[in-house]
């Protein structure tokens, strides 16, 4: 029987293998009949109401629908204009109400909805004003000029400051998207200039010619530039080109990112084309239009419009998006149509909507889709009747994970609902700005909500989703740049959740999200990180190599196991901007047996069967003739779980690699605390890395039969000969202090004993580890073994040869009288009472 998962990765292969359009811009241009621009479209922006204000070379302002029906003209100017902006809203709620204009006589202007100006700064600029831009809080305006300068003005246009000057003209400019720096073009180079005096600005050679236009990504940072080398690239806020483009006929003319970040669209002569983040090209479109001059998204960056040489406004709707997720397969066929289809059985249900659609995610048991004004919860077992929302904003995100999921729009922020549609809470914090809430800096499991603060990147907020109770927060030393939390707790005794994050250097580190914060490096340079939907096991591209990391806890644990628990494949055609877009197995309707020799104990085979019948049922099954035994060992959830990621390339193609089964089987074993089962798989597939993951576990699970078991199959003699050792201490306190102590977990190892009664052991244990100190401490807040110590203390600098240093001991010297004989039989008297106590070696 073929798994479930292979059956619909291969449907879902061979069918988009037979044609079907992958997303792309749906272009349609003004009908002849309609009233269109004479002359060069020089300027467009859209407002949050959903209208769309062009100027043109014609002197006319007019106003178009969201659906490319011109409305009305709104003025007639006497001047020439370079560009038109809308300002925009702080709030989210409402659209400003005036707009802004640049002209070549130098000047700009602000004009009101009604057509009316408001204000008329007449020498702006020496030369045409060539750029106008609003910062992205509205509260600045940048013009820059063939002057070469740069100049801000504040809302109601007055002069404020000089940004930045240069000795020629500068052809395109825009802010950071915290509006704390301006990038601008200067002949062939890209120059980033902080607004802070004291700073220093980043300049280098972007193109081998004149650089025509740049915009910069408001989620991720990233800088797109287009030039009249016919090449479009893209760039970190350092400068470090990340990808760079065939060349096309003619110059990049135009280019701007979607609000979400996601996609980025080029214009050039007859020539639109929608790209990814990464830099690849989704689709290519071209209309005869003349040169694209401006483009501009709308909110929902689910359409672009681009005004042309020819007068011509150019609506693009992006059509042809997909999710997929276990047998089901959603696809945007039409503006306002989803369709969803079962690859397994051809279940194919047609959705339509009464607007456009502008988000889907679907999951194995819910399909959402937002449209521009309801959100539509879908089940996947009846797509007929779904949870309807009416919407107030715009939009940008959705994540689900459990019974709920999160959402963020542009009027209620980040908020968790149900899936009935009930709002659940509304995460909130001093200084978010839902505006660049992006899966990378929001992580969401069914019980955690993590969320990087936007005003100090180097925090991580932690969130109860149902009661948004902020339960802690993470500090790091550099800024954060993407997060994952562990979509399972860890399977062994006192786990929880785990966030692994990537900093500004690309390294990745892991830490727990309750109690002490404690922050450990697995890897550098790495580019994208996941966690497996089924499983606690990590996966990232790093440094040219796909890594999974089967164990991830054992940095907690056992770090010396950390690198026997590694795959490491290399993928030297990955690239620099590959993403992972999912880590999980691929059966999720089985269950599996497996099936175990008479003579060797051996698996012999798998077989799966459905989750009705329960494992007590029949444990054991006998075939004498076939000579085996058939042991349902514990439930599992697939065949092969977590075996598959899925990795876009950095040129766009999709790409997946495979990991070893049983690792994610032998920590089913273990939560379901079947350890001989764990064993006896090990023992079958006779793997180092295997038997190094169980040890770990097993350690964390305080299971140290087990525990020695494996170090033995690893040949870790000294640790082998420890477990051995922690098995035969008396007390239950006393065993798990040590496992604590392995663990590096010292503080928390003397605690143990300390709420236990056992005093001396702690205060020996501190004394083995030479913190003389922390032994000190705990025997004056008892009043007790403080001669032991000092006994200690002296034998120990007399081996040495040195002198007594610590100020406590010290002082202790002269006022306390060490009689040996009198310690030991008080060390006597405590050995006593553990035997007494019992419990050795259980």
């Amino acid at each position: 029987n073929v798994p479930t998962g292979i059956r619909a990765a291969c449907v879902r292969l061979s069918r988009r293998a037979a044609a079907q359009p992958p997303m792309h811009l749906a272009v349609r241009g003004c009908d002849p009949g309609d009233a269109r621009h004479g002359d060069i479209v020089t300027g467009l922006s859209w407002s949050n109401a959903g209208e769309l204000l062009t100027v043109s070379d014609d002197h006319k302002v007019r106003v178009w629908s969201v659906d490319g029906e011109p409305v009305q003209q709104l003025s007639e100017v006497s001047f020439y204009c370079t560009g038109l902006l809308w300002h925009p809203s702080a709030t989210g709620r409402a659209q400003g109400d005036v707009f802004v204009v640049g002209c070549t006589d130098g000047s700009f202007r602000l004009i009101s909805r009604q057509g009316r100006v408001e204000k008329v700064e007449a020498n702006a600029h020496e030369g045409a004003v060539t750029c106008v831009r609003w910062s992205r809080d509205g509260a600045s305006l940048a013009t820059a000029g063939e002057d070469g300068l740069i100049k801000s003005w504040s809302r109601t246009g007055m002069f404020r400051a000089n940004l930045a000057a240069s000795q020629g003209t500068v052809h395109a400019m825009c802010w950071s998207p915290d509006s704390d720096q301006i990038l601008f073009s200067y002949e062939r180079h890209l120059i980033v200039r902080p607004l802070q005096p004291s700073s220093k600005q980043t300049q280098w050679k972007a193109h081998d010619a004149p650089v025509l236009c740049c915009d910069w990504n408001p989620v991720t940072g990233f800088l797109a530039s287009g030039g009249e080398d016919c090449k479009y690239r893209l760039w970190d806020a350092y400068g470090r080109q990340l990808y760079c483009s065939a060349p096309v006929e003619y110059s990049i003319s135009a280019i701007a990112w979607a609000p979400s970040g996601q996609y980025f669209a080029v214009g050039s002569f007859n020539l639109l084309r929608l790209c990814d983040k990464a830099g690849w090209s989704y689709s290519r479109a071209q209309p005869a239009c003349g040169s694209v001059f401006a483009l501009a998204w709308t909110g929902d960056s689910t359409q672009v419009t681009a005004g042309c040489g020819e007068g011509n406004v150019l609506f693009a709707q992006l059509v042809g998006r997909e999710v997929s997720c276990g047998p089901w397969e959603a696809r945007q066929t039409a503006a306002d149509v989803v369709t969803v289809v079962s690859v397994l059985d051809g279940q194919r249900e047609e959705l339509q909507f009464k607007d456009a659609v502008t988000e889907l995610s679907l999951s194995a048991a819910h399909l959402i889709v937002v449209t521009a004004t309801q959100l539509c919860i879908h089940a996947t077992s009846n797509f007929n009747t779904p949870h309807v929302v009416e919407l107030r904003g715009t939009v940008s995100l959705l994540l689900q994970s459990g019974p709920h999921f999160v959402m963020v729009d542009s009027v209620g922020g980040l908020q968790v609902l149900s899936y009935t549609g009930q709002l659940l809470s509304q995460p909130r914090f001093a200084g978010m700005r839902p505006s660049v809430l992006s899966p990378l800096s929001v992580a969401y499991a069914a019980d955690l909500l993590a969320v990087v603060d936007s005003a100090d990147a180097k925090v991580v907020r932690l969130f109860e989703p149902l009661t948004a109770r902020q339960l802690g927060t993470l500090q790091h030393h550099l800024e954060v740049e993407s997060v994952a939390l562990s979509q399972l707790s860890v399977a062994t005794k006192g786990g929880g959740r785990r966030l692994a994050l990537i900093d500004r250097n690309r390294d990745l580190y892991v830490t727990p999200t309750e109690g002490v914060q404690e922050m450990v490096k697995l890897h550098t340079m790495v580019d994208t990180v996941a966690w497996n939907e089924e499983n606690g096991s990590l996966a990232a591209i790093a440094d040219g190599h796909f890594v999974v990391w089967y164990y991830p806890e054992c940095v907690f644990v056992d770090r010396d196991l950390l690198p026997s628990t590694t795959l490491r494949q290399p993928t030297p055609d990955v690239g620099r901007s590959s993403e992972l877009l999912d880590f999980r197995g691929i059966a999720p309707r089985h269950q599996t047996r497996i099936v175990y020799s008479l003579e060797a104990g051996l698996v012999l085979d798998y077989a799966a069967f459905w989750h009705h019948n329960p494992p007590s049922a029949q444990p054991f099954q006998i075939n004498r003739r076939r000579r085996y035994i058939t042991r349902v060992l514990t439930a599992l959830p697939s065949d092969h779980a977590g075996t598959r990621a899925t990795v876009r390339r950095s040129d766009g193609a999709v790409v997946t690699y495979a990991a070893s089964p049983y690792h994610a089987m032998v920590e089913r074993f273990v939560g379901a605390a079947a350890w001989e089962s764990a064993l006896r798989l090990c023992r079958y597939v006779k793997s180092h890395q295997l038997w190094a993951c169980l040890a770990a576990m097993a350690v964390a699970g305080k299971e140290l039969h087990t525990a020695e078991v494996a170090y033995a199959a690893i040949e870790a003699a000294e640790k082998l000969m420890f477990m051995a050792h922690v098995k035969e201490l008396p007390t239950p306190e006393a065993r798990e202090a040590e496992l604590l102590l392995f663990r590096r977990k010292r503080a928390e190892a003397v605690q143990v004993l300390v709420q236990g009664g056992w005093i001396y052991r702690a205060i020996k244990m501190c004394i083995r580890c030479f913190a003389w100190e922390a032994a000190y401490d705990v025997a004056r807040a008892h009043a007790t073994h403080l001669d032991t110590v000092l006994y200690h203390r002296q034998k120990y600098l007399q081996e040495t040869g040195r002198e007594e240093t610590l100020p406590k001991l010290q002082a202790l010297v002269g006022s306390i009288q060490v009689d040996e004989e009198a310690i030991k039989q008080r060390v006597a008297k405590e050995k006593e009472r553990e035997l007494a106590r019992g419990g050795a070696g259980a």
